[in-house]
């Protein structure tokens, strides 16, 4: 059957989301902890942050609550600071400050605007899927500017689940009147992206960068395609699409 949409994820799929982190935050939060006399060495503050974040998805995975603005961070200073040494306000004022940064410095990834381009010119019918709060998401939108380029948005927190859970890829698929035989799906998480979407039928590319390129790697099949940036994604859909 003809290949007449396609939906993407937002963060590290269309726009950088993971970069700002991957190369600050362990050495940021390890400063702010010092300040408080808690001495961690960077790997240790590292691996806090990746425990921090298992424990927000064991806990909330799948629904809205996870993209919560302090979620994460109080599960890593729960892990960090288990006296509660650190007051509840000063980590806090600490985290919205970080935050701001990690907004600032998101930018478009390379070869998105091309790529959404070609399939309107295509006439591709697109959707913008993305596990996220509503906050982040309408920030993040605002710093990419391509919400031109799509007929609908799916924000996980405003349809109450993630894509996991389905609702997400349903509603888009229901308001852009496609079929799952005829809807790609482009993202980087083999989870929420690939294994999620196949269920319901859609066709996949995993794009293999960003923070979530090894995320529950071998526990489900692979996409039906892997590309390693944008520009790769568009020659495979160019064929697709014919």
């Amino acid at each position: 059957m003809a290949i007449r949409a396609v939906f993407f994820d937002f963060g590290d799929t269309l726009i950088d989301n993971s970069s700002f982190a991957r190369k600050n935050a362990s050495r940021l939060h390890q400063k702010f902890l010092a300040r408080h006399g808690i001495r961690l060495s960077l790997a240790r503050t590292g691996e806090l942050r990746r425990r921090a974040a298992e424990v927000a998805e064991a806990k909330h995975g799948g629904t809205p609550a996870k993209h919560g603005t302090f979620v994460y961070f109080s599960e890593f200073m729960r892990l960090a600071d288990p006296s509660g040494k650190v007051p509840e306000r000063e980590w806090k004022e600490y985290y919205l400050s970080f935050r701001e940064k990690w907004f600032g410095a998101k930018t478009l990834l390379p070869g998105a605007r091309p790529l959404l381009k070609f399939l309107k010119r295509k006439g591709m019918k697109l959707a913008l899927v993305s596990n996220a709060s509503i906050e982040a998401f309408e920030r993040d939108l605002a710093t990419a500017g391509i919400s031109e380029y799509f007929h609908h948005l799916v924000i996980s927190e405003k349809v109450g689940a993630e894509k996991s859970r389905f609702v997400p890829y349903q509603i888009a698929l229901k308001k852009l009147r496609v079929k799952p035989s005829e809807t790609i799906m482009v993202g980087d998480n083999l989870f929420e992206d690939v294994h999620s979407a196949r269920l319901l039928g859609l066709g996949t590319i995993r794009l293999d960068y960003g923070n979530w390129r090894r995320y529950r790697r071998g526990e489900y099949e692979e996409a039906d395609y892997v590309a390693k940036d944008l520009a790769q994604v568009g020659k495979r859909l160019a064929q697709l699409t014919g």
